[in-house]
């Protein structure tokens, strides 16, 4: 629960970051690729906001606080939204990766800097450029 509220929190920070650096930079292809880099940071914080209700409503059936039938029931709910939400994360991941296909000058800044894989999504399974698009970590 704590990895998972910490996460939600770096997330946070680091979409303001991006979101800061968007606005300041007159760049197009930045600005664009940043937004499909937030919006793949938006769906991964939904996806531990997820975790995290499932967690608390495992911790009520526990303390009797909720009948675990109920808890049960929410929880196949919550589950099925994390596929969708999972799923979007991974079609962003997508986008990211034919964006930086057609800006490979992007790229190499990107790899140049030593940008984490999960922003340069190249580097995914260190396949570089020729990476399966199907083959997406998350």
């Amino acid at each position: 629960v704590s990895f998972e509220k910490s996460f939600n929190e770096n997330i946070t920070i680091e979409i303001n970051i991006l979101n800061q650096y968007k606005n300041q930079t007159s760049n197009k292809t930045y600005q664009e690729y940043v937004d499909i880099e937030v919006n793949r940071l938006i769906y991964e914080k939904r996806s531990a906001e997820l975790t995290l209700e499932i967690c608390d409503l495992w911790k009520k059936a526990k303390t009797g606080e909720l009948n675990p039938y109920d808890a049960l029931s929410r929880v196949k709910e919550i589950n099925n939204q994390s596929t969708e939400v999972n799923n979007k994360v991974n079609t962003e991941k997508i986008n990211a990766i034919n964006y930086l296909e057609k800006h490979p000058n992007l790229n190499k800044t990107l790899t140049d800097l030593g940008i984490d894989e999960d922003f340069n999504t190249y580097e995914l399974d260190g396949g570089g450029p020729n990476i399966s698009k199907f083959n997406i970590y998350y």
